[in-house]
This record gives structure tokens, C-alpha cells and sequence, in this order.
């Protein structure tokens, strides 16, 4: 008689499950109730739940099995220091803005300041330089970018009005230069921007029990149309979880919001903003 032998699960330190796990690999795969095994950091595996459940002894278990999952995004635009939100006078194109609020909000911060805006200083410091595009911002500032823009193309939206074709770009074109494309951009390319064995577990796990992921139908463009900020739940950088059920896990948030609501209400004071409605309050 054939004894069979009974193998036991691999220790690794997390797995992340999701109802759709969006690789963004080389053939695109998308897994349907699938799972993420992470360890040192790194994907060890992705495959269907059951499967890695069967196979992996997890030390944190992310189980979201309604989730949507897909590669962390490249984010290709972020200032160390910033402005306050909902504070620069209306109207204003880049020189201006530049000159009269930004400029000027800048020369207000202290040494002390900069430690509370400075979650990346030295990565800088230490890395190269690609080129991104930022619509966003762009638009806020009136730049042209629908118009005179040298790479429209470069969002899900703008190049369909601009070009007036709604097959300009697809939902999973726009995926693509969100994680993939940015990748390159960071020069890491073979280290970040899809979900694959041997890659850095970069992970979000978006929360499809919001209105803004339903109906849900089609992953990629439920994600690309509909998600918000609000709709991710967790995220892993490097294997860590920095993210879970939408609350921060190695900052205070509370001490966070106070320190930059007083030095942005102390620099508005010092440059003479008063960011009031236009309406009257009562």
C-alpha cells in the first residue's frame, strides 16, 4: 500500500486574497479569487486561493476575498513640501500662482517644517531623473495641456475630449502607464509595476464594498472610472503593511493632520492668504 506523504505549508510572512488579482504581467493575467504569497519582501507566488492557501502558512493573512488587487501605482509627481489644500486664490495661471502663493508659502517654512513634510528627501537625493506627466496639476494651473500638451495621451479622459475619438485610449492602457509605464520612469522596472514571483510586493487592495467600484463588472475599468482614494482598503509597500482597512499603521494620522493644519494656518498668516468662500459665512 502506497502511504501518501503529507507536506507541510511553507512559512511565508503574508498573503494578500482578492476576488480579481490584476498581475499586469507579460500576458496580462488576471486572477479570478485568487491570492498573493509574500515573503522578505518579495512575491513569492500568485495563484488561485485555495491553492496558495493550501500551499502557505501566512504570519499576517490580508483575506479580502471580494477585493480588487493590482500592482502599487508610480506615482511620477510629488513635491516634498506642499501648499495647503483649498488655499490658493482662484484664478491664477502658473506664474502667477508661482509667484504670489507658492513662492512665497515656501520661503515661510521652517527647518522644523520640512520634517513633517519631508514620507522620501534622501531617495531623492540618491536616485536619477525620468520624465512624467501631470495632468492634474496642469489643469489646476491652466497650462494647455488638452491643447498644446506634448503628450495628451499620457490619461484615461483628456486625449477622448481633446481628440474627440472615445477610443483614444483604453482602461487598460491607462492601467498600464499607472503601474508599468511609471516603472521605467523610476529606472525599476524589473523590481516594481506588476504583480509577478520575484518582484517587491508593492500591493493595493481596493474595497469593492463602496458605491465606488459598483456594479462591478469589469476590474480594470471599475478601477480606472470609478475608484477614488476612498476605495482602497489596504496597501503593501515592500511586503509592509502600511495601509489597513483605510488607517495608516506606522504613523499617527491625528498628530499628522494638527502639525500640518498649524504650520499651514501659521505660513497663510505670514504671506496674508486668507483662503475664505466667496459666499458669505454666517
Amino acid at each position: 500500500m502506497t502511504v501518501t506523504e503529507r507536506t507541510e505549508p511553507i512559512d511565508v510572512d503574508t498573503v494578500v486574497t482578492g476576488e480579481w488579482i490584476i498581475t499586469l504581467n507579460a500576458d496580462r493575467e488576471i486572477y479570478w479569487d485568487g491570492a498573493i504569497a509574500v515573503s522578505g519582501g518579495v512575491i513569492t507566488e500568485i495563484g488561485k486561493r485555495a491553492a496558495i492557501l493550501a500551499k502557505y502558512r501566512p504570519a499576517a493573512l490580508i483575506d479580502e476575498p471580494g477585493s480588487i488587487v493590482i500592482p502599487g501605482m508610480i506615482n511620477g509627481h510629488r513635491h516634498l513640501l506642499c501648499c495647503a489644500k483649498g488655499a490658493m486664490p482662484e484664478g491664477g495661471q502658473t506664474l502667477s500662482a508661482l509667484r504670489q502663493f507658492i513662492y512665497p508659502s515656501f520661503a515661510a517654512l521652517t527647518e522644523d517644517d520640512m520634517h513633517v513634510y519631508a514620507r522620501d528627501v534622501e531617495a531623492v537625493i540618491s536616485s536619477g531623473a525620468r520624465i512624467s506627466q501631470n495632468p492634474t496639476s496642469a489643469l489646476k494651473l491652466a497650462k494647455g495641456t488638452t491643447q498644446t500638451g506634448k503628450w495628451k495621451e499620457l490619461a484615461a479622459l483628456l486625449p477622448r475630449d481633446s481628440t474627440r475619438d472615445p477610443n483614444a485610449i483604453s482602461a487598460e492602457q491607462a492601467l498600464e502607464m499607472a503601474t508599468l509605464g511609471g516603472a521605467p520612469a523610476l529606472r525599476m522596472q524589473d523590481q516594481v509595476g506588476s504583480l509577478e514571483t520575484g518582484k517587491q510586493a508593492d500591493i493595493v487592495v481596493f474595497d469593492t464594498a463602496n458605491f465606488d467600484l459598483r456594479p462591478l463588472h469589469n476590474p480594470v475599468a471599475n478601477i480606472v472610472y470609478g475608484s477614488t482614494g476612498h476605495s482602497v482598503d489596504t496597501v503593501l509597500i515592500g511586503g509592509e503593511i502600511v495601509l489597513r482597512h483605510k488607517q495608516l499603521t506606522s504613523l499617527d494620522e491625528q498628530e499628522l493632520r494638527r502639525g500640518v493644519e498649524a504650520i499651514n494656518r501659521r505660513v497663510l498668516g505670514e504671506i496674508g492668504i486668507a483662503p475664505l468662500p466667496k459666499w458669505p459665512v454666517i
